[in-house]
This record gives C-alpha cells, structure tokens and sequence, in this order.
C-alpha cells in the first residue's frame, strides 16, 4: 500500500520541483470561484509573474475549517492555447469539531474529536481559461500529509474548480 501511494507522489514532486516548461502559462491575474470535491471550499488563485502562481483555499471540513496556501508553477499542456497543466508545493492549518457516530464499529457509541491541525500538500492539476467568458475551469489532485496531532496522509482529495476572472473578455 505504501509503494502504491509513494510512487505517485515522488511523481508530483520530480515534477513540480523543476520539470515544467517555463514557457509563459498566465493567462489571467486572477481568479476566485468555488472548488468542489472532498476538499471544497472556496479558492482564489493569484499569478505573481506568466508561469507561477498563488493559490488560497478555505474549506469548511468536518465541522470546522481548513486554509491552504500553495505556490504552483504553471506551464502550457500539448502547446494548446489557454490549456496549462501545474503542480506546486504548500501548506495547510485548521481544526476540525466532528462527532464519530460509528466509533469501534458500534452505532450506539459517538465520540467528539476536536483537533487543530497542520501539514504540507502538494498539487498537480490542469486548467483551461475560457477565451469568451470570463471563466477558467481545472481539476487536480491535491494529496496532504497532516504533522500535527493527525498525523494522516489524505491523498484521495481531487477537486474541480471553477474561477471567475473579472476582465478576461
């Protein structure tokens, strides 16, 4: 199980740590919209030069919150136009406030877990920008590893994010 998960990680960190092109990728400033999957939320992605970018995300997980900051590197998919594929490297805090209701595979047992939390993710994800609407749409893969208190790797979150990006028309 572990080589399973390994190897697609080793992968998006070969990849986001310096095998992108550094062809120009931008193709817009900004962009915040919403972001749907396990880790949903809302996300605003800021590009601070044509191919690297910031990237905020704040989810409302498990009864509580969760903020993540990522630095991505974009670059240009088959050389099409407007189509970027990225990866990138960042981090995360919050606390979650949930109850179990299952706890020991017993459905009359429930448990409360409040913990604070915070690790490293990394992305590897495509993005599309629209040339007509003011729009991008993208899907990722966005695998975290908590080093506080969970100590849990959580690699199933892939998301699809749609961003609105006031004058790209």
């Amino acid at each position: 199980m572990k080589k399973i998960i390994f190897v697609p990680l080793a992968l998006l960190i070969i990849i986001t740590l310096g095998l992108l092109n550094p062809a120009k990728a931008q193709d817009y400033s900004t962009g915040i919209g919403l972001r749907g999957g396990p880790g949903y939320g809302v996300t605003i992605k800021h590009f601070t030069s044509p191919d690297k970018a910031v990237e905020g995300i704040i989810s409302p997980l498990w009864e509580g919150i969760m903020v993540t900051a990522l630095y991505e590197k974009h670059a240009p998919l088959f050389k099409a136009s407007r189509l970027n594929y990225y990866g990138g490297i960042g981090f995360h805090g919050g606390y979650w406030d949930y109850s179990n209701k299952n706890f020991d595979n017993n459905p009359w047992v429930s448990r409360r877990h409040k913990e604070i939390i915070a690790g490293m993710d990394l992305i590897l994800g495509i993005e599309y920008t629209f040339k007509a609407l003011p729009f991008s749409i993208g899907a990722d893969w966005k695998p975290m590893l908590n080093l506080i208190n969970d100590g849990s790797l959580w690699y199933k979150d892939i998301a699809i994010s749609l961003r609105f990006i006031p004058g790209n028309m």
